[in-house]
């Protein structure tokens, strides 16, 4: 065989080796993390008739789980860890938008699109278009935001959000890798 012959086999060795170890690993942390969406979504300190302050709980269990796999990977792959992140996000809004029913009330809407717009924001750096398209499809089964009341109360709870997440989201956006 000659040696370009066997660098070029090797290198196709290490590409699929790679995509196999990727395609595990996704697997490994992406289906847990997607496995505790819905039980989350439904647990925790909403209340159905009362506007809420906050997003709720499975929204921050999320973005951690997300930061702690772009950390382990990051450690191991560099910038190139993205794409890591990008799968498991897109695998995440795909989760949400299946979830995202009907809401019976005003309150439940409001409540779903401040989940799906929070969760926006947090993997803004990592979303694929397919990611982005299941976020749309969540959000177009629920009714807009028709006053300007629970527009600005939309709007306060974004900002307090990114304040109060600043340090995660720049841990979750860090070393992003131009696309």
């Amino acid at each position: 065989m000659p040696p370009l012959a066997g660098l070029k086999a090797s290198r196709e060795a290490l590409s699929s080796l790679e995509t196999r170890i990727g395609e595990q690993y996704i697997e490994q942390k992406g289906d847990p993390l997607v496995g505790t969406i819905e039980p989350s979504m439904f647990v925790g300190r909403h209340q159905p008739l009362t506007m809420p302050t906050d997003a709720r709980p499975y929204v921050y269990e999320i973005i951690n789980n997300l930061i702690a796999v772009h950390a382990e990977v990051d450690s191991i792959c560099g910038p190139s860890s993205s794409r890591y992140v990008r799968d498991i996000c897109e695998t995440v809004c795909e989760e949400v938008s299946r979830l995202a029913a009907t809401p019976l009330s005003r309150t439940a809407a409001f409540r779903a699109r401040l989940d799906c717009a929070l969760l926006r924001l947090a993997c803004s750096e990592h979303l694929t278009r397919k990611a982005e398209s299941y976020l749309i499809e969540a959000l177009a089964g629920l009714p807009p935001l028709d006053n300007e009341e629970d527009k600005k109360r939309m709007d306060n709870l974004i900002q307090g959000f990114k304040k109060r997440m600043e340090l995660q989201l720049a841990c979750l956006n860090c070393n992003v890798e131009t696309i």
